[in-house]
């Protein structure tokens, strides 16, 4: 958590920017399999396409930080309700720490990488 929350939305805005130039790798990249460009062969699966979810993923826990410090010392149902959005975006996180880790595999040593998915 940033130390305010504009600090939190330029983070936000900065990983979301990130994320879809990660994201445009995939287009232009050749895929590691042939046969064309990562996004057009392996799908959601492709390496870049795993690094830009996982960046983009952590881009919008910022970006609910900085609504929650808009709530921030206030008793009313939007605090609960970022409160929720966060414990639930805390649960879905090994996952997404598990797709970034995988990106970094080479594709023939994980066939498994679609179980994941």
């Amino acid at each position: 958590m940033c130390w305010s929350g504009e600090a939190s939305a330029v983070m936000a805005l900065i990983g979301l920017a990130g994320s879809c130039l990660e994201a445009r790798k995939s287009i232009t990249y050749p895929s590691e399999l042939g046969g064309g460009s990562e996004w057009k062969v392996e799908g959601l699966s492709g390496k870049h396409n795993l690094r830009a979810s996982t960046l983009a993923y952590f881009s919008l826990m910022e970006l609910l930080q900085a609504f929650n410090y808009t709530t921030l010392a206030v008793v009313d149902p939007d605090n609960a309700l970022y409160a929720l959005l966060g414990y639930i975006h805390i649960s879905f996180q090994p996952l997404f720490i598990t797709w970034f880790c995988l990106s970094f595999l080479p594709r023939q040593l994980t066939l498994t990488r679609e179980f994941y998915l």
